[in-house]
């Protein structure tokens, strides 16, 4: 090597060492709220969609971002560029937790929430960003530390541990809060859960959910009637999606069983005759046809 290519190698080892240390010096900044925003007003649902190939584009093969997206959000005045880069750390940390395969959700929505930091019971209003994964969860002691600078469970050189600490100190910054809602095993299934209720609502689909298949046995056993019954195959708390299609057959024959499963058809066990199913990743609209199939 030359004297010239060895100068223009260390030259680009030095730039890109140097860029790292910028993007550390900004998350650093945006964790203390040390950082100069530049607010101006925006509509987030049409932000969000601009970005959302860009999104997809950082996502590992196998993984599909979806969205929910409450109409009629009230514009919000926010750092575009700030704005962007915490939803881009809150994606990647979510497709990377979507071992093998499977969905992010991207949400919106209005809520009254008490403020977690003022001294008065004072409900706010809030415009909702939520990212939900279907990926392993944290521990409870992990989910307390997620925002914390340099902390992460990542392998050595997978991440710097900074980009939920960015969250964190530009929500903050912002007048917001951050929330982490996870259960080891599940990833935030919780989450993810409501926001598919809500999306579907959207379609004009009337929605009940529930949390594990003993509740849904409980809301079929209760009076209610349901055209369509959706259910992981998976499911915690003991009871499977395929226990719950029995008892589906059994208290509301009338009613559509549609499992869904990241498994391969031949690896899962076999279904009941009038059972059917979705196979995952599967993209919102999908599910949504499927439902309203008379």
């Amino acid at each position: 090597m030359g004297d010239d290519a060895r100068a223009n190698a260390l030259l680009t080892t030095a730039q890109a060492a140097s860029d790292r240390g910028a993007l550390l010096t900004r998350q650093l900044l945006a964790f203390s709220t040390g950082q100069t925003l530049i607010r101006e007003t925006l509509d987030i649902n049409a932000r969000i969609r601009d970005w959302l190939p860009a999104l997809q584009a950082t996502c590992p093969a196998g993984v599909t971002l979806e969205t929910a997206l409450a109409a009629g959000l009230p514009a919000i005045l926010s750092d575009t560029v700030q704005l962007q880069t915490a939803l881009t750390n809150l994606v990647g940390n979510a497709a990377d937790a979507t071992v093998g395969g499977g969905r992010v959700l991207i949400a919106t929505a209005l809520e009254h929430r008490m403020d977690p930091d003022a001294d008065t019971s004072r409900q706010r209003t809030y415009v909702t960003l939520s990212v939900c994964d279907e990926g392993h969860g944290m521990a409870p002691d992990i989910a307390e530390r997620a925002t914390e600078p340099f902390f992460t469970t990542k392998d050595i050189g997978k991440g710097s541990g900074l980009g939920l600490s960015q969250v964190f100190g530009f929500t903050t910054q912002s007048g917001g809060f951050v929330d982490v809602s996870t259960t080891p095993g599940v990833g935030t299934t919780t989450d993810l859960r409501e926001m598919i209720g809500l999306a579907l609502r959207d379609f004009g689909i009337d929605v009940a959910t529930t949390a594990d298949a003993q509740e849904a046995v409980a809301l079929l056993q209760g009076g209610a009637r349901f055209d369509v019954v959706f259910s992981d195959i998976s499911m915690p708390n003991g009871m499977s999606g395929i226990e719950l299609s029995e008892h589906v057959a059994r208290d509301q024959p009338q009613a559509r069983m549609i499992l869904s499963s990241g498994y391969a058809r031949s690896q899962l066990p076999p279904l009941p005759e009038q059972v059917e199913f979705l196979p995952k990743p599967y993209r919102l609209r999908q599910l949504v046809e499927l439902l309203k199939q008379a």
